[in-house]
Order: C-alpha cells, then structure tokens, then sequence
C-alpha cells in the first residue's frame, strides 16, 4: 500500500454576499426567534431536535444554499471559492481530495467541474 503525503490543512475565510447572507441572517433570526419562544414557555426540551434542524440549514446555507432551497439561483461563495481552489491547484500540478458533510454539495461541485471539463 502507498503512503499518503501528510495532510496539509489551511484555513481560508470565505464571506457571504447579497442573497446568500440574506438567507443567513433570515435563518439565523428565525432560530433565534425560535430559543425565546421556547424559553418564554419553558418548553425547550420539546424542540431540541427542531433547533439541531434548523442549524443544520444554517450550515447548509453557508455551503450552497441550493442545499436547502432547491430554486435558488444567487451565488455561492463557499462553492466558488472551491472551485477557485481545484482550479488554482490543479494548474500547479497538483491533485486534491474533497469532503463535505453533505453528498449534495459534492453532487453541485461536480457539476461544476464538468463545465470546467476537470477530471474527478
């Protein structure tokens, strides 16, 4: 069995524009409503799951949010910048491997790098 290279790991920030923060800040007002209500009513334990929901989608948002929304046609600034990425790496020689938590996010990325004709 080959021996991988050793994991190389950056951090890079990637911000939200327009629609896609839009959606964000609608999400995330809509969780938060949603905790005061339930603490008004002490009734927190019943939506435990419904919060853990509703994060999810923050987290979706912020991937695509064609995760979430399936008309949605604003930009994505997470996806753009990793294609940006393939594409800068792949023009230095290098090959990469891609994980998501969620399989529709790579499911996009595909498509993605089926219009820019790179190999996966």
């Amino acid at each position: 069995m080959k021996n991988l290279i050793d994991k190389l790991e950056k951090e890079q920030v990637v911000v939200m524009e327009n629609t896609q923060q839009t959606l964000y800040d609608a999400q995330l007002s809509h969780l938060k409503l949603m905790i005061e209500q339930a603490k008004e009513e002490k009734n927190f334990q019943n939506i435990k799951l419904k919060v853990l929901s509703e994060m999810t989608r923050l987290r979706q948002i912020c991937c695509d949010p064609r995760l979430y929304i399936d008309n949605y046609k604003g930009e994505s600034a997470k996806r753009e910048a990793c294609l940006d990425l393939v594409i800068r790496a792949i023009e230095s020689g290098h090959r990469l491997l891609i994980f998501s938590q969620f399989t529709t996010m790579l499911d996009l990325l595909k498509v993605d790098l089926d219009k820019e004709k790179i190999a996966y």
